[in-house]
């Protein structure tokens, strides 16, 4: 039995879980304010300063946590679930597909085209569509219930569209 699913079943073990988190959380608390004046020297530290920047500097250049957990989850729903290999050149330009989605909704949050007061269209403006839906509506043929193909989570099988074109297209092709 993992650990989680002990967490899960056993409330003995869960309490003991969570009274470790507390006192962990009170120990941090309580470091924090008696060496609240020292916490502030060093944020004001130059080194420290640099070495801070540098880091957030190279976050930035990473892909988006939110493209990575899109890919990740699409991978889960297509590729894994069809058994393709794929190339880290496809691999990566699937990750650029979203990564450009995320920075295109990001540029037309920053114009005030989505997102402002009064805004119909959402939280997004662009979305990644597979031409060939992971999930086609089912047909009947010859009297059985089917689905008439499926489309593979790959990067010859994405492009990206306005994200309300995108909902109201659902599992069409």
């Amino acid at each position: 039995m993992t650990a989680r699913e002990r967490y899960k079943t056993d409330p003995e073990y869960r309490e003991k879980i969570q009274k470790k988190n507390r006192e962990r959380y009170q120990n941090n608390k309580a470091y924090r304010e008696s060496n609240k004046k020292k916490l502030q020297e060093r944020r004001e530290c130059p080194e420290y300063v640099c070495k801070e920047n540098a880091q957030k500097a190279e976050y930035r250049v990473r892909p988006s946590s939110k493209a990575r957990h899109n890919l990740r989850a699409a991978k889960r729903r297509g590729a894994l679930r069809d058994n393709i290999e794929l190339t880290p050149e496809q691999a990566e330009s699937m990750l650029d597909v979203y990564n450009t989605a995320q920075a295109l909704n990001e540029a037309a949050r920053g114009a005030g085209v989505i997102g402002g007061a009064g805004s119909r269209r959402g939280k997004y403006s662009f979305a990644v569509d597979h031409i060939r839906p992971l999930q086609p509506e089912y047909v009947i043929f010859n009297g059985v219930k089917q689905r008439p193909y499926i489309g593979l989570h790959a990067p010859w099988n994405m492009q990206i569209i306005d994200a309300l074109d995108n909902l109201s297209k659902l599992n069409r092709a």
